[in-house]
């Protein structure tokens, strides 16, 4: 009830109005709630516009604006095909036919007890359905790369199956499933593919040096990921990054394509676009609110701290997870199962972190009027 309330003001009034992130983008869909720019991708987007006053650029936006400066003297449509400056899109090639296409899209959505949940659709999976199917109708040879969740979550799942299944049915275009990342199974597939065929591999994070961080790699995992580089440059002609969502990873999977072009894909280029006329609205200089909520709380404490700095007209009004460790940080007690969780997620480390913000910026930071909690099993107000 409350986020209806939420998003349904917030889209009728007269701001310049943009949020979202996976799940976010499904509950607006289920309110039927329109914003001006509506993300895919929360963590991401989060990080894109903290760097753009620190001047640190997303890993895979890095990514891209080398592969332009490296590949596009190449690209014979370069010239009037790119909608985004310094980056390739997929405008910019010219002939996909027969193209094999290292596809690195976000899939992650909900599983429970290890079913993919899918009704309704998953806004994500239906949104990169579209990018696949105009590859495939271009000629091309879309190979999926995805991640659902990570090992030892709930919601991991090592193959990508029912991913496939559900895009598949999108579609109304078979997709085959293949359970490898850079074995037999995965060369055989791909050279017995055929132009429009499409072909998903299995999950990207059940490889191990893929999700760890650059600075944190030893050598033996350097090493790994040259070795899975180089075998796709062997037999892949482009690498399609339609992701955003993940595009603030430094993941083999989104930024170890360096020596082929790197292009955006549908999704990836609305994102990339939509955030930048969001920025250009005066996110950092004019009156405005940020809805922070979610569990990825450690993603945006550098935008907190960015955007309440920067911008004295702007204010934060926290929900969930981050409500909870703001309600600690003022001296609260939020009870025992909320303080357990909050532990058990790992989130209780960046409660200093939240003291500090929450002190400095005491007066932009909107505070609800009143809580709920379980009293027995009775919800009391």
């Amino acid at each position: 009830v409350g986020s209806e309330i939420f998003f349904k003001g917030v889209s009728e009034s007269n701001a310049f109005s943009f949020g979202g992130g996976g799940n976010t983008a499904d509950v607006l869909a289920r309110l039927n709630v329109k914003l001006d720019y509506e993300t895919l991708a929360g963590g991401a987007t989060i990080k894109a516009l903290s760097g753009h006053i620190t001047g640190k650029e997303l890993p895979a936006i890095k990514a891209l604006k080398d592969s332009y400066t490296r590949f596009s003297p190449e690209l014979a449509a370069e010239a009037d095909g790119g909608k985004i400056e310094g980056i390739l899109t997929m405008n910019n090639i010219e002939d996909w036919y027969g193209k094999l296409v290292a596809t690195r899209l976000d899939l992650n959505s909900s599983v429970e007890a290890g079913n993919l949940v899918t009704t309704p659709i998953p806004a994500r999976i239906a949104a990169h359905a579209n990018t696949v199917n105009e590859l495939s109708d271009l000629g091309a040879i879309p190979v999926i790369l995805s991640h659902q969740s990570r090992p030892g979550k709930k919601d991991y799942t090592e193959d990508l199956d029912q991913h496939a299944a559900l895009i598949s049915d999108i579609m109304d275009k078979e997709v085959t499933y293949v359970p490898d990342l850079f074995g037999s199974r995965m060369v055989s597939a791909i050279e017995s593919s055929k132009p429009g065929d499409i072909l998903m591999l299995k999950n990207t994070r059940s490889w191990e040096p893929e999700s760890v961080k650059v600075k944190k790699l030893n050598s033996a995992q350097i090493e790994a990921r040259k070795v899975a580089s180089d075998l796709y440059l062997s037999h892949f002609d482009i690498a399609l990054l339609d992701g955003f969502s993940v595009f603030h990873r430094d993941n083999w999977s989104v930024i170890g394509f360096e020596n082929m072009p790197n292009v955006v894909g549908r999704v990836a280029e609305l994102e990339i676009s939509g955030l930048r006329e969001a920025i250009n609205k005066g996110f950092y200089d004019k009156k405005s609110l940020v809805s922070l909520g979610g569990m990825k709380i450690d993603d945006y404490t550098g935008l907190m701290q960015t955007y309440l700095e920067t911008n004295p007209q702007g204010s934060i009004a926290p929900s969930g997870a981050l409500l909870n460790l703001i309600l600690m940080a003022k001296g609260y007690n939020i009870g025992i199962p909320s303080t357990t969780f909050l532990e058990k997620e790992g989130l209780l480390e960046i409660l200093p972190g939240i003291q500090t913000i929450t002190k400095d910026y005491a007066a932009q930071i909107i505070m609800p009027t009143s809580v709920a909690a379980l009293e027995g099993n009775q919800r009391i107000e």
